[in-house]
């Protein structure tokens, strides 16, 4: 039960920044200032040294970290932590101590690796002390350094010359006692120190025959006040303050000097530490049981408001019945400060606690720890136990709502629809609003997924109105995307922009980071359709950077492929591979397989466009194969795709092929891009095959498809389409040529850049 100040990171950052343990928020911002002044850290560091220094952030800076995963917060700790190492070893050399590792949790030890790998490159030393049983400096810890040199001193039994030495410092080392001292101790040196300072103050006889009775014999000698107070410090742990313990003995006088002088403490900067670990252990052990939970009792009351781990841990330690909730009240307070595993650790032992009547919220918290953190089929085990204790329908239906979140990771969409189904009935017959709008907008996440656009709109529209219903922002903000999403599967292109901008000015006016990244891309992709080209990719530049900056890597990789979008209509090819790439590795990474066909795409095109034919057919038939794996892979993206290959094969058959499979695809439904796209390449495939027929035919059917809600976009390209027709037809024609140079200056005014070969081909003649 170490305090904040005691969190070994934490000291570190403190010794290298001279920041005392106790001093408050106002002299560590002033540090961090100067920190970032000086250049000791990047300003994009901050909101992590923050952290690590226990300092407020600032409304920005919160919603940054907030919007972080904790990969993220993880990494930024320890760039930070290298950072001050790196640079505080260049003035002078750095030792780091880590003494008793093998009390680490493993968030602590990933800290220290990362220390371990600093050493090897500033003369700096790190230092670790264990014990033999529990030594977590393994092959696998070892690995997380990356090569770090090692020593390691396995520290054996005293030599008896060595040993003898010791006892010299205390009693004469020719004293008949010390023979006897030697030989008990058998070279344990905290034990022959003890068993030494015993005979030092007087006792002759009858050795103590293990650590905890001589602790228990030299306490014994001190006065009944030092004795209590040594006793209540131990119950405290073994780090202490004096003023907790004064209060605890009710005396404001006592100083610990003579605990001091008997060395079984030692003053250590504002506090006082137990000279030896299993001092401590064994002077807690000399106290009967009763009088121990009482003392855990009044210590956990002190810190009560002040930390609620060590409250918790207090009456655990008391065998207090309210352990439990303390330590659900932990673990809120440890998962809103993104400390996810330490929260798993304290909701872990909640759950030991409490009573199977009280374990629901627990297990709750717990399930969403484990999917913030990755394991989410535990995640999704964890909400159904949940939903086995629940003991109201209100429960069940949020442990039920917990499961579904899970179970949309996995894409398990036909368990996440039952499950979906049971939580909704019981969402609508209790009125539960927020419940009920998060419902429909996973349920609408499927149905968009499988393209079925009138159920994914309707469910969308509700969930908004559920939303508000529930007066829940951040919900609202969520629906407004789905809603966008919506309306984008529809083809209303302008009403999704709309929505995508009240949604993305909703989450800017609250600092929902994570909502304005997921939804910049799609608003500049929507802006591309009203031929708004500069803004759109302007829209995709500033989604990539803040999804890079709180590590949303999914909306970095759809800001990379709506750039890819807006660069392929834009004609600038070395920026379009670019994004292209940073989609497909992105993809790769995640397993993102139907991203990763439109990367494998869009490199495609632009190999095209570079007049790299057989490359270009290569990738664009490999992106096909991806889509063709997955269940949904066509719906998402096959006529899109074919449009493409039908635009980039120099074999007609093979062009007319994919012309033929793309529609049948869109007969069968699909999100609403494939659409426009395929249409648009459909018609710049028949006016390279002069088919001039089937160029009217698909610039009717994108004007069709759009028709409800028509686009600039397509209009421009219909147009297009239908000049450069006329043109093959009847030759240039003076009103004909006249439109084919205005639609020319519109182009280039617009940005769309790509539609201009063809066009200047038929002015030129």
């Amino acid at each position: 039960g170490i305090s904040k100040e005691q969190d070994p990171i934490r000291a570190l950052v403190r010794r290298l920044l001279n920041i005392p343990a106790q001093s408050d928020d106002e002299t560590r911002t002033k540090v961090v200032s100067h920190v970032v002044e000086s250049g000791l850290i990047t300003p994009d560091l901050v909101v992590f040294l923050k952290d690590l220094l226990d300092i407020p952030q600032s409304r920005n800076e919160s919603a940054l970290y907030e919007a972080m995963d904790n990969t993220t917060r993880m990494k930024g700790r320890q760039d930070v932590i290298t950072l001050l190492m790196k640079k505080k070893s260049a003035d002078r050399p750095i030792l780091v101590i880590v003494e008793d590792a093998h009390w680490a949790d493993d968030v602590t030890l990933s800290h220290i690796a990362s220390v371990g790998k600093t050493v090897a490159d500033c003369p700096a030393t790190l230092l670790i002390t264990s014990r033999i049983e529990g030594n977590p400096i393994d092959r696998a810890w070892l690995s997380r350094t990356e090569g770090t040199p090692l020593t390691t001193f396995e520290l054996g039994p005293l030599k008896r010359e060595e040993s003898l030495a010791l006892i010299g410092s205390f009693i004469d080392s020719n004293d008949p006692l010390a023979e006897d001292c030697l030989q008990r101790a058998a070279g344990n040196p905290l034990f022959l120190e003890q068993l030494s300072r015993n005979a030092k103050e007087g006792v002759k006889k009858n050795l103590p025959e293990s650590i905890q009775s001589i602790v228990a014999s030299r306490i014994d000698r001190l006065s009944p006040e030092d004795k209590h107070a040594v006793q209540v410090a131990s119950v405290i742990g073994q780090h202490f303050t004096l003023d907790l313990l004064q209060h605890l003995i009710a005396d404001d006088k006592y100083d610990c000097e003579h605990l001091v002088s008997h060395n079984l403490i030692r003053p250590e900067s504002r506090e006082f530490i137990f000279a030896h670990a299993l001092i401590q252990e064994g002077v807690y052990a000399s106290i009967l049981k009763q009088e121990r939970r009482d003392i855990h009792l009044k210590i956990a009351s002190w810190y009560e408001d002040e930390d609620v781990i060590l409250h918790a841990q207090h009456l655990d330690h008391a065998g207090a019945d309210e352990a439990g909730k303390a330590y659900f009240e932990a673990t809120k307070e440890q998962s809103a400060q993104g400390r996810l595993e330490r929260a798993l650790d304290l909701v872990e032992r909640g759950l030991l606690l409490s009573p199977d009547t009280e374990v629901y919220e627990l297990l709750c918290l717990k399930g969403e720890l484990l999917r913030q953190l990755e394991h989410v089929q535990e995640s999704i085990n964890t909400y159904q136990q949940a939903i086995d204790k629940a003991t109201t329908e209100a429960e069940r239906c949020r442990a039920l709502l917990g499961k579904a979140e899970g179970l949309r990771f996995i894409e398990q969409h036909d368990e996440l629809l039952e499950t979906l189904t049971a939580a909704e009935t019981l969402a609508e017959k209790h009125a539960l609003w927020f419940e009920a709008s998060r419902i429909l907008q996973l349920r609408g996440g499927v149905h968009f997924m499988r393209a079925e656009l009138d159920a994914c709109l309707e469910i969308n529209e509700t969930s908004l109105r559920y939303a508000r219903k529930a007066n829940a922002v951040e919900l609202e903000a969520q629906a407004l995307s789905c809603l966008g999403d919506a309306l984008f599967a529809s083809r209303r292109m302008l009403s999704a922009n709309k929505v995508y901008k009240q949604c993305i000015d909703l989450a800017r006016k609250n600092d929902y980071a994570k909502v304005i990244a997921a939804n910049l891309p799609q608003h500049g992709q929507t802006l591309l359709y009203s031929n708004k080209v500069y803004e759109g990719i302007n829209d995709c530049v500033d989604a990539f950077e803040l999804a890079g900056k709180i590590h949303q890597p999914r909306a970095q990789m759809v800001a990379a492929v709506v750039g890819a979008y807006v660069e392929d209509v834009k004609g600038d090819l070395e920026q379009g591979v670019s994004w292209a790439r940073h989609c497909l590795e992105i993809a790769q990474r995640l397993g993102a397989h139907l991203f990763e066909a439109t990367g494998l795409e869009y490199l495609g095109r632009f190999a095209y466009h570079r007049n790299q034919q057989e490359k270009a057919q290569r990738l664009i038939q490999q992106g096909i194969s991806v889509l063709r794996s997955s269940s949904t892979g066509m719906r998402f993206n096959g006529a899109r795709i074919l449009g493409a290959l039908a635009l980039i094969s120099i074999d007609t058959d093979e062009r007319l092929s994919a012309l033929q499979e793309g529609e049948q695809v869109l007969s069968e439904g699909a999100i609403g891009h494939n659409y426009l796209w395929f249409y648009r390449d459909a018609m710049e495939a028949s006016i390279n095959m002069k088919r001039w027929d089937d160029v009217e035919r698909y610039a009717g059917a994108l004007e069709s498809c759009t028709r409800d809600e028509p686009l600039p976009w397509g209009e421009f390209y219909t147009t297009r389409a239908r000049l450069l027709a006329a043109y093959g037809r009847k030759g240039d024609g003076e009103s004909v040529v006249t439109g084919l140079r205005n639609l020319r200056q519109q182009a280039n005014d617009l940005g769309l850049r790509q539609a201009l070969p063809a066009l200047d081909q038929a002015i030129l003649g």
